[in-house]
């Protein structure tokens, strides 16, 4: 078991994490029939909005090949699950109870909620994206997003996949079986919700490819798989098509799969730099999960406040940045209060649970 930070993988957490920052500012000002500026609003025309499904597809990898770096084996599967969803609903309780006081005294931030706020109670457990798979109907969060449901799963499940990983033949045989329920997934919309994307099989399907990435990481290290990755990756944005082979999200998939080679070889290339110190990426890797629960809302609140529809180019960047700054100002000291409160946290769990 390899342990300790890899430059590469905290590279492409920060891009991952920025990249969902910028796709946010942009969706949401689309909500809101705020014009964008012509760069950003030509970007997401040309890729159809998909920025958010690129990173998102790095962050699921990531979290495969992460969990297969530094806990290839599980010795203890209760302690283990346990232990990670503490560490991923704790931080979404803290950050949430500011947020939920403030909401209750305004109207719906989240417009493209269909369901009011008794969603919230799903969306503080982590569940709120099967209510939208069951219901049809997309839930109100205050912190995080189906993102948050989707990787408990995976956490869950994930001392089987390790186990199942570490065989070979039982290795082919759960990737022929994860490959292909991602591909029925296609028609009939398996743990999936809106077109499909939004998805279980999805990202166990991106979990999984992180995990081959880690167990086989040499062999996309060096200028061919480097050269390799670029070229394919040049070809699918030059024409970026709707689908491939009738698959409407392959194309995102395919740029997700060569951004994460490229930006592991980036960050191996760059060494130390990306890792140490307090810089812009070390900065973001720290509060990369507290910054992905609370980002969104506050463009909600805050973006048809602070830009109007008839705001130009300059006032977006000014305000949308401004936003942006209030956000990460709320993670940062948010991270801080979890920090401290979680070894209490756990030490009172430790009573029930071996963790």
């Amino acid at each position: 078991m390899e342990t300790g930070k890899d430059s590469g993988y905290q590279l492409i957490r920060a891009v991952s994490t920025w990249m969902i920052l910028v796709h946010h500012l942009s969706s949401t000002a689309s909500i809101f029939g705020i014009p964008r500026p012509p760069v950003l609003q030509m970007a997401d025309t040309y890729l159809r909005g998909e920025l958010g499904a690129v990173a998102v597809g790095l962050f699921f990898m990531l979290s495969g090949a992460l969990l297969h770096r530094n806990h290839s084996g599980i010795d203890n599967a209760k302690a283990f699950i346990t232990y990670r969803f503490l560490r991923l609903l704790f931080p979404l309780w803290i950050a949430s109870a500011p947020l939920l006081i403030l909401d209750s005294g305004a109207g719906l931030f989240i417009h493209a909620s269909q369901s009011g706020r008794r969603t919230v109670p799903l969306n503080l457990l982590g569940l709120d994206f099967y209510y939208w798979v069951i219901t049809g109907k997309i839930p109100y969060f205050v912190c995080g997003e189906w993102f948050t449901s989707v990787i408990l799963t995976l956490y869950l499940f994930y001392p089987l996949l390790s186990r199942a990983f570490r065989g070979r033949r039982s290795r082919i045989i759960t990737t022929a079986l994860i490959t292909l329920l991602w591909a029925v997934n296609m028609k009939f919309r398996i743990l999936s919700a809106g077109n499909g994307w939004y998805s279980v099989t999805l990202g166990l399907f991106y979990f999984w490819l992180g995990m081959w990435f880690e167990e086989r990481r040499s062999l996309f290290c060096g200028n061919k798989a480097v050269c390799t990755a670029a070229a394919e990756l040049i070809v699918v944005l030059l024409f970026f098509p709707r689908q491939i082979g009738g698959i409407i999200y392959l194309p995102s998939l395919i740029v997700s799969v060569c951004l994460f080679v490229l930006l592991y070889n980036a960050g191996n290339a760059a060494g130390d730099r990306i890792v140490s110190g307090n810089g812009p990426i070390p900065w973001t890797c720290r509060h990369s999960y507290m910054l992905y629960l609370v980002h969104h809302y506050f463009m909600y609140w805050l973006m048809p406040v602070l830009i109007g529809k008839d705001s130009g180019s300059l006032r977006f960047c000014f305000f949308g940045l401004l936003i942006i700054l209030i956000g990460l100002v709320y993670a940062a000291v948010m991270q801080q209060v979890s920090d401290k409160l979680f070894p209490v946290f756990r030490k009172l769990i430790r009573k029930k649970v071996d963790l």
